[in-house]
């Protein structure tokens, strides 16, 4: 996760492996320390001891990368103009990674607006920089964007969350353009307003994975489907109390005697469309290519 924050889909992803994800093969980067020292702690709780987890100040992982050696390594925008990460003078090589999971900040109060002759450098490593700007800035959502494909390995996968308005509004058209010529597009669910405490924008989750040049023209020759959903249950609604956000669980009543519905066990059913959506995606993955089968169907 190249914007790490505190490690829940590192966690997360710790725990639903079951074991069978090494806690040596996770990764994180974030420009606050604080929160990397409570992303450590948070992969303790859970169980990990060996994920590296790092802190690099101010652009953090848009300028920070790690090499094949655990290393972390600094763009040099002599070398790495427009998405030329992988020309390096000497024996660096950028780590690639399976899977990307990342909620990086996004929108125009979050903008990357060069200030300084470094800042200008530094954004010009970015190939949307030069493709999708908007006037002299670009929204860090895009700048993540290209981040997590140019880490990806061939086939590797990544789940970003980004502001609703680059996954739709004309501005970022180029930037959708872009993506769709390097990465198949396999799903994009929309969530509603207030799902994260940071935001009350409506957000869009992008999910794709990086095939061969060969497989994707091939794909989009063949016009291929993409899996569409817009999630408006989430199980919580957010309250802010005294300034402080408040994740409250919503759960499924019915609508009759207007009691709390259950599940087997007793326990309280929460009102979300998760459950609902993760089975009708598994069940069209099974109409896709075996690629994608393979990537995102679990295998028994």
């Amino acid at each position: 996760d190249p914007t790490v924050g505190i490690a829940d889909f590192l966690s997360v992803s710790y725990i639903n492996a079951n074991g069978s994800l090494s806690d040596k093969n996770m990764y994180g980067l974030d420009n606050d320390e604080q929160m990397v020292m409570l992303a450590q702690l948070n992969m303790l709780l859970n169980g990990d001891g060996n994920a590296a987890l790092t802190f690099k100040p101010d652009r953090g992982s848009i300028e920070w990368k790690f090499d094949n050696r655990n290393n972390v390594v600094q763009l040099q925008p002599n070398l790495h103009k427009n998405g030329d990460w992988d020309n390096w003078k000497d024996q660096t090589k950028l780590k690639k990674f399976d899977v990307v999971l990342t909620n990086p900040p996004f929108g125009e109060d979050r903008k990357f607006e060069p200030k300084t002759p470094r800042d200008k450098e530094l954004i010009e490593c970015y190939e949307l920089w030069n493709i999708a700007r908007s006037g002299n800035w670009i929204d860090l959502g895009v700048v993540f964007l290209e981040n997590a494909y140019r880490i990806l390995n061939d086939n590797g996968r990544f789940g970003i969350i980004l502001s609703n308005s680059i996954a739709s509004v004309d501005r970022w058209e180029l930037a959708r353009e872009w993506l769709m010529k390097k990465m198949r597009i396999v799903a994009l669910f929309d969530l509603p307003a207030n799902v994260f405490a940071d935001t009350g924008v409506n957000t869009t989750i992008i999910v794709a994975y990086r095939p061969s040049d060969r497989d994707l023209t091939k794909l989009q020759e063949q016009n291929y489907d993409v899996f569409v959903r817009e999630i408006n249950k989430v199980g919580y609604e957010v309250r802010t109390v005294k300034r402080i956000k408040q994740f409250n669980p919503v759960y499924k009543i019915d609508p009759v005697t207007f009691d709390t519905l259950q599940d087997e066990i007793g326990n309280p059913l929460l009102d979300e469309e998760f459950t609902e959506t993760i089975a009708e995606f598994k069940k069209w993955c099974l109409g896709q290519e075996k690629a994608l089968q393979d990537l995102f169907l679990d295998k028994e």
